[in-house]
């Protein structure tokens, strides 16, 4: 069972890699992967807080739709990154 504070600790530890990663690797794929892992690491904390602090579906809806946003972006990223390596 996961614990109120696994979850308070978690995002901000996922976050801070997710950091790292966008700082220190040039590849821009990696990049997408920190970036995603920070909005991962953000959804978790807009749920937990949701669920502690407000007993509404607000935060949940907001995941939802930042998840959807997320996915489009990795999409639209990948395609890119895809037609630049065959460009090179």
């Amino acid at each position: 069972m996961i614990t109120d504070q696994l979850l308070a600790v978690l995002p901000p530890i996922l976050f801070g890699i997710g950091l790292c990663i966008v700082l220190v690797k040039k590849s821009l794929l990696f990049k997408l992967i920190g970036l995603e892992l920070m909005l991962n690491a953000g959804m978790i904390n807009l749920i937990f807080w949701n669920q502690n602090v407000n007993s509404s579906l607000n935060g949940q809806v907001f995941t939802l739709l930042v998840m959807a946003i997320a996915a489009s972006e990795i999409a639209l990223a990948l395609a890119i990154i895809v037609q630049l390596s065959k460009v090179k």
